[in-house]
């Protein structure tokens, strides 16, 4: 099923085509006191965002909700930092803080870059770094799919705040959405690993001049586009034909390795990678979720909530005719699809007939990381075909410190999409884990495959409370 022109040249990590004025290849020390902000604890104290100004009506109401209930519910001395694409969305942002009631307006540092093509996804461009020494650094490194002019914000966030440095590192490939941390370990999806191995093999190459069809590395990234009309790819895996053999020649466990040393300096603790193949099984394995944060959630250092689409497939099997009409109706009033299409179904139908490996995916993954010591809980997860809603629970904001007086803050903003059975589900979940749940419904944004941690980015985080690593 083909999605608009529109909505094909903006899902996630798409917006427009990319600029001349690319960011320029550099290469930064590696800070020696940085590690990367945590999502599993801590108050959020600066949070970014960006709204693209070709957003529909539908998806602009959702995210100017979801906006709303975060600036309601973080405390009052929480900056955000918003990069808008003309003057009349910052008009637009400014009376949306007058019309809430919003305390402490100046606290709200609105930028307009109307030069750049920029899309919604605030996450995939840069990376948020703490300095143990105090204040904060963004990482500008090198994507991983096409954002439009995103790769250029990430210098002007840093210039427009006081104290943020800036780190152009183009080494490392990776998005933001494709890393979720707790204060000990980050889990990192294999294609970033990949991406930044092969980059640094072909660094090595053009600086001794050689130029080989053959590679070091036994398997091949393809690019896949599920849709003629989606600009924006996929990554998928296949054996290599052309890998070279020489043992004179690298090989790719060594650039696997300088990968891997390098996320682990720059994030500043343990990197576990999510996603490579097992050579044992006949499935080429494959991280379960294009990007970490779509299916995979540390909410404690010592606890993960993974996706799995069999719980949110055997829900959708077990609805009444009633419930199931009235979930469908749901999504396709939210999409502008005819109330009586089978949405759900074709969401089941995605991701189960057309993904037969992403229940083992999923399952693998989540073995993975019970194998690191951690407890784990799973989450319904469904992901929609071009234009329907990707229905994740794990890409999600939390917070959970003490504030000064004592009292205890635990909460998470929870992508909803007004699917009773499901949200429930989701709900009972994270509050069975000691969350208050505070919904964002976003079907529609989901539709370009991101939700509000997408959307999102965490510049400044204090940590305050004990964390407890996950058992040896």
């Amino acid at each position: 099923m083909a999605i608009s022109t529109l909505a094909a040249n903006t899902t996630r990590s798409l917006n427009r085509p990319v600029r001349p004025a690319a960011a320029k290849e550099q290469q930064a020390p590696a800070p020696a006191d940085t590690f990367v902000h945590p999502d599993s604890t801590g108050k959020i104290q600066h949070l970014v965002l960006q709204l693209d100004g070709n957003a529909t009506p539908q998806i602009r109401k959702e995210v100017e909700g979801a906006w709303t209930k975060l600036f309601k519910n973080m405390d009052s001395d929480v900056n955000f930092t918003i990069t808008l694409e003309n003057e009349k969305d910052r008009q637009g942002v400014k009376d949306l803080l007058k019309r809430e009631d919003i305390p402490n307006p100046e606290r709200f540092n609105l930028q307009v870059a109307d030069d750049l093509n920029i899309t919604m996804w605030a996450r995939d461009q840069m990376v948020g770094l703490g300095n143990v020494g105090g204040g904060n650094t963004l990482l500008g490194q090198t994507t991983m799919r096409p954002h439009g002019d995103d790769e250029l914000l990430p210098p002007r966030i840093a210039a427009s705040v006081p104290g943020l440095g800036f780190d152009g590192d183009k080494r490392l490939q990776t998005d933001g959405g494709d890393e979720v941390s707790n204060p000990h370990e980050t889990f990192l999806g294999y294609s970033s690993l990949y991406l930044t191995a092969k980059r640094m093999y072909e660094a090595d190459q053009a600086a001794e001049g050689k130029r080989s069809p053959l590679t070091p590395f036994d398997k091949s990234l393809r690019l896949d586009y599920a849709d003629g009309q989606v600009k924006s790819p996929d990554f998928k895996f296949q054996t290599n034909l052309f890998k070279s053999g020489g043992e004179d020649l690298p090989q790719q466990e060594m650039y696997l390795s300088r990968a891997l040393n390098l996320f682990e300096e720059k994030y500043g603790h343990k990197v576990t990678i999510i996603g490579g193949d097992d050579p044992s099984t006949p499935i080429v394995e494959k991280p379960a979720t294009f990007h970490m944060d779509m299916g995979m959630t540390p909410i404690d250092s010592d606890k993960i909530l993974v996706g799995d689409p069999s719980i949110a497939v055997a829900a959708v099997n077990n609805m009444t005719i009633e419930e199931r009409a009235d979930h469908n109706a749901r999504l396709n009033a939210a999409l502008g699809l005819p109330a009586n299409n089978d949405t759900l179904g074709e969401l089941v139908q995605e991701s189960t007939v057309t993904e037969p490996d992403l229940q083992h995916n999923f399952d693998v993954n989540a073995k993975k990381v019970a194998d690191e010591g951690y407890m784990i809980d799973r989450l319904p997860y469904l992901q929609g075909p071009p234009g329907r809603s990707w229905v994740t629970y794990n890409n999600c904001l939390m917070e959970s410190y003490t504030r000064d007086d004592g009292s205890k803050v635990r909460r998470v903003f929870l992508p909803t999409y007004d699917l009773p059975v499901l949200d429930g589900i989701a709900k009972q979940t994270y509050e069975k884990q000691g969350f208050e749940v505070i919904p964002l419904t976003l079907p529609a944004l989901t539709s370009w495959r991101g939700a509000i941690r997408c959307i999102s980015n965490v510049l400044d985080r204090k940590v305050t409370d004990p964390q407890t690593p996950p058992a040896a």
